[in-house]
């Protein structure tokens, strides 16, 4: 019987071809960049892109390795493009795209028993985002449930799916910075250290240099210098060997400071020390630079010398070295090692190379340079070509920094550069490797080891800083105590734009995340501020006047004062707002206070401003400029109205203190609209009243509105 064919409709054959056209179009991508300054490269078919990601199945450690734990086949091909296209496109620190392809593969496996990205539809992104709940954090959920509505979206774009329509379910993670109760506390308690810890470390640190381990030294000395200036502990390595700053500042007062590399798009900055730590920073600089002093000879030597390597005086550069020379030559001290046989009865002493231990160490040190194991196989001078071509291969004489921003500082200058193993417990410090620690070797020396050994148990040499010195198990990270300098100085009444230069943020909303003041504290500060008589705040009980009846507001009109640029404003603004706004010297509520130096000082600088525009006006009016008349007018009256003022503020008949103001006719809206055509409308005649001069003549107040006594009783009336 011929073989029956199962009919498939024509979208599912596109489905797969255009599926398949983006994969082919992704292989041809140039290679993601790894993490900065990461000279690694990495095979596009492998599983493990170093310094880029790792294509593993949820919940798989990264630090593992094998076919078992890498995506299924049926998978990987769309997920490495996948992954390829969204980071070449918008490439991110995050790369949460990892996310989403584990929890898609995990729910297609359950579903079909193979991925097909084909058949991506609403209950497999139902699915995908479920395993996201139960697999990750609140926040890591969202942000996954987010690219997963990313990824359904660009799948019905590219045709690669039937169209649906499919939003992120899961909700973004409570914000836990502002909680109070049990959650606020708990989330507080989480951000900062362990007070008896920092206790112990400083116990520790106070021993003294002579009595401490070298990597007692540096994680003491570490811990000292993250606590003088609220830096990231990784920002630590970019520190050079001269990086204390000493000046004056404006008052002569002698500052200290350090000098730090932000690595997070801030840039260097001085970092001010209080002045209670700085013996404390001397002391932790002083230690870690005697620390680094070989490291960094070494490195001075391989930049400065053709040969650096230790030469016995009876060896020519260019004499072949036995093994036990170039083992020798390369740090390792063969002759340290001893070892007994028995044979025949017989007891004999072994030594150096003819030791078990020293022969495997030589041996590993030969293969590490690609140098074969028989005796005179190189030179001095070649051994020095071999060990300085080693060291140069990644990027001397400067650190190769993964973070950063690209920082160049050299071995030779670093206040932390090490040889190879120097806090090693077992193995012996290398004289010819370069190494610089990490913000994970300061960690892992402050809470117990997690480290196991090949069958699985955990090791019992490697001591935390607690437990070298009989303290209880405790655990400090180094990003807590950013935390715990952010809230103390937000205790302390440090503002938010200082305290984000202190800390050394680009972006200032990243500092409410770390003030972890408690509600108490909140409490009590708000309170010292309301009851302080003099605060910025300037609190002050006012009497708040509330006209209910016409009557009220016609008879008591001047129940606001409002201080201005030359005087005080009278206006009410109960009915109207101002309609002279930015034009005071011409309104007939401003009121001037004689003796008042600074505003009369503002009102000269305002004559001389409006005289040297009316030689502009005059230009226009003779140029036959539209509208110019009117404005010529108006700048001859308030011209005349500045000399007015001035006049009588200079007068020295009137008393300090007496209030002048204009007569100036109230100008309505309907003269406004006059004005602005050019017209005027006629005074009202009336033989019982003299007509008012229009350039308004000044006149002595008899009575002082009642607002400008409110004002004085509460200090709103000041001079300048």
């Amino acid at each position: 019987m011929s073989e029956i064919i199962n009919f498939k409709p024509k979208h599912e054959f596109e489905h797969k071809r255009n599926l398949a056209e983006f994969i082919e179009l992704c292989e041809s991508y140039p290679r993601l960049p790894p993490i900065k300054n990461s000279q690694d490269k990495y095979n596009y078919n492998s599983a493990y892109w170093s310094g880029v990601a790792n294509f593993t199945k949820l919940g798989v450690n990264s630090k593992k390795r094998g076919s078992e734990f890498e995506l299924d086949k049926s998978i990987m091909p769309f997920a490495k493009a996948y992954f390829t296209y969204q980071q070449s496109h918008s490439p991110t620190k995050s790369k949460n795209e990892l996310k989403a392809l584990r929890v898609i593969e995990l729910a297609m496996l359950r579903a079909h028993g193979s991925v097909d990205i084909t058949l991506v539809k609403p209950t497999i992104l139902d699915s995908a985002a479920q395993l996201a709940r139960e697999n990750y954090s609140p926040q890591a959920a969202y942000h996954c449930g987010a690219e997963l509505e990313v990824m359904s979206n660009f799948l019905c774009e590219s045709k690669i799916v039937n169209n649906f329509a499919w939003k992120n379910p899961i909700k973004r993670g409570e914000d836990t910075v502002d909680k109070i109760g049990e959650k606020g506390k708990e989330y507080r308690e989480r951000k900062l250290p362990n007070e008896d810890a920092l206790i112990a470390i400083a116990e520790i640190f106070s021993i003294g240099a002579e009595n401490l381990s070298p990597r007692d030294i540096f994680t003491t000395s570490c811990i000292a210098l993250l606590m003088a200036a609220p830096a990231r502990g990784s920002e630590l390595f970019y520190l050079k060997s001269d990086c204390i700053e000493l000046t004056k500042d404006e008052k002569g007062k002698n500052q200290l400071g350090l000098r730090w590399f932000s690595g997070k798009g801030f840039g260097y900055e001085v970092e001010w020390v209080p002045e209670c730590m700085w013996d404390v920073v001397k002391e932790a600089v002083e230690r870690l630079k005697n620390l680094s002093a070989g490291a960094r000879a070494f490195a001075k030597s391989v930049e400065e010398k053709t040969y650096f390597l230790p030469c016995p005086t009876d060896i020519s550069l260019n004499h072949k070295l036995t093994r036990e020379q170039v083992s020798l030559a390369l740090g390792l001290d063969v002759y340290q090692f001893e070892e007994y046989v028995e044979v025949n009865g017989d007891t004999f002493l072994k030594t150096g190379l003819k030791t078990k231990k020293g022969q495997t160490l030589s041996n590993q040190l030969l293969k590490k340079y690609g140098i074969a194991r028989n005796h005179y196989e190189v030179t001095m001078a070649e051994l020095n070509e071999i060990v300085r071509n080693d060291i140069k291969t990644n990027g001397f004489p400067h650190i190769p920094f993964k973070t950063g921003d690209g920082i160049k500082v050299k071995w030779s200058d670093a206040l932390f550069s090490q040889m190879s193993n120097a806090f090693h417990s077992i193995k012996g410090t290398s004289t010819t490797e370069l190494w610089m620690p990490t913000i994970g070797t300061i960690n892992e020396d402050l809470s117990t080891t997690e480290k196991k050994t090949k069958d699985g148990s955990t090791m019992t040499n490697q001591l935390s800083l607690f437990e070298r010195h009989n303290y209880p198990s405790m655990t400090v990270l180094s990003h807590q105590l950013r935390h715990m300098l952010n809230t103390m100085a937000k205790i302390g009444g440090m503002s938010d734009t200082l305290l984000t230069r202190w800390s050394g943020r680009a972006d200032p909303k990243q500092t409410r995340v770390y003030n972890h003041q408690t509600p108490d504290q909140l409490n009590a500060k708000f309170h010292a501020i309301t009851k302080e008589e003099n605060s910025k705040l300037g609190i002050a009980e006012l009497v708040i006047v509330t006209p209910e009846t016409l009557q009220e507001i016609n008879a008591d009109s001047n129940i606001t004062a409002h201080v201005t640029e030359f005087g005080m404003c009278i206006h009410s603004y109960v009915l109207n707002p101002c309609e002279k706004h930015r034009d005071c010297v011409n309104c007939e509520e401003q009121v001037c206070e004689k003796g008042d130096d600074e505003k009369l000082k503002r009102l000269k600088e305002k004559l001389k401003y409006e005289e040297m525009l009316l030689t502009g006006d005059q230009q226009a009016m003779d140029d036959g400029s539209v509208n110019a008349e009117i404005f010529l007018n108006k700048r001859l009256l308030t011209i005349e109205r500045c000399k007015a003022l001035i006049d009588r503020l200079e007068d020295d008949s009137i008393p300090d203190g007496a209030l002048i103001k204009l007569a100036i006719d109230k100008t309505s809206r309907l003269d406004k609209a006059l004005d602005i055509n050019g017209k005027k409308r006629l005074p009202k005649l009336d033989s019982s009243k003299k007509i008012t001069s229009q350039n308004g003549t000044p006149e002595l107040m008899n009575t002082r509105p009642k607002a400008l006594d409110k004002l004085k009783a509460f200090g709103g009336v000041k001079r300048g």
